[in-house]
């Protein structure tokens, strides 16, 4: 006997329920799908077989989707809503924050942590997942505090993160110069002055490109930190970059001197352009997987 939308309780059930020879109708299949935990629904786009994964993507589905992201609240604050996250498409940033909410849920498990954060990085691409995992290296490698631990995390993200870190545009560009600083800041106590020194020339960059993408960036600044502001964005509560340029100066000291800092702008001025001024609200970057 066929399965009936209303009799879909899992995600078994949707894939039994779809490769039925009778072909349901769209009505049909947002009923079953309504019927799935948050959860199970984004796993089937994770996990489903081909079939149900085309139909999950499929343009058919796309005001389902809208009408899931439309509802995404906070769990402590049901007044704050997501914006429009393009040019990431609305169900991708839905799929990929439940995983981030997945993840949070199941720290105590360490497999789950790191599955539902991987799939919510490598298939959707959610920003707090990226924040998360990028803190979480370093706050190990501050505990294992040896010069190799940080060389190794500081290659990881010059070579293979950075990139695909700057899609996320002016809440990315502060999460790298963020990570940066707290590089510096360890290679002083280890007493490593020239890795400092580079950390805080990388910081510099990141945060003056972070400056150039900020008016373009309202959308991804509101929905990073939650409607906050930029105070959010760091630690200190500082509430612009122009005060988080401020305080890194202070840092620097003789790292950071005017000459170097102009160079440096000049560098991020030229990734502006290269990458992001052609079409502002539309990144062009060509950027590597957070994991290989």
């Amino acid at each position: 006997m066929a399965l009936l939308a209303k009799d879909v309780n899992t995600k078994g059930d949707f894939e039994a329920f779809i490769h039925d020879p009778m072909v349901p109708k769209i009505d049909d299949i947002e009923t079953a799908l309504s019927n799935l935990t948050s959860l199970d629904l984004v796993m089937l786009r994770v996990e489903g077989s081909i079939k149900v994964r085309e139909l999950l993507n499929s343009i058919g589905l796309t005001p389902f989707w809208e009408n899931k992201f439309n509802k995404l609240r906070l769990p402590k604050d049901t007044s704050f809503s997501f914006r429009d996250p393009a040019p990431q498409t609305k169900a991708d940033f839905y799929c990929g924050y439940i995983l981030f909410l997945a993840a949070l849920e199941n720290k105590s498990d360490n497999i789950l942590f790191h599955t539902y954060l991987v799939h919510s990085i490598e298939k959707f691409d959610c920003f707090y997942a990226i924040q998360l995992i990028l803190v979480e290296k370093i706050k190990a490698i501050a505990i294992e505090n040896t010069i190799e631990a940080f060389n190794l995390y500081l290659k990881d993200i010059v070579s293979m993160r950075q990139a695909a870190v700057q899609q996320h545009r002016t809440p990315g560009c502060i999460l790298l110069a963020n990570i940066y600083l707290a590089l510096a800041i360890y290679y002083q106590r280890l007493t490593n002055q020239p890795r400092a020194n580079l950390c805080y020339i990388a910081c510099w960059e990141q945060i003056h490109l972070a400056e150039l993408l900020e008016s373009s960036s309202t959308r991804q600044i509101h929905n990073a930190y939650f409607g906050k502001g930029l105070a959010y964005s760091n630690s200190l509560g500082l509430n612009s970059i122009v005060e988080f340029k401020t305080h890194v100066s202070k840092l620097a000291k003789d790292a950071l001197k005017d000459s170097v800092k102009r160079v440096l702008e000049s560098k991020a001025k030229s990734t502006f352009d290269r990458f992001f001024k052609v079409e502002e609200d539309t990144p062009s970057l060509k950027t590597p997987s957070l994991f290989k």
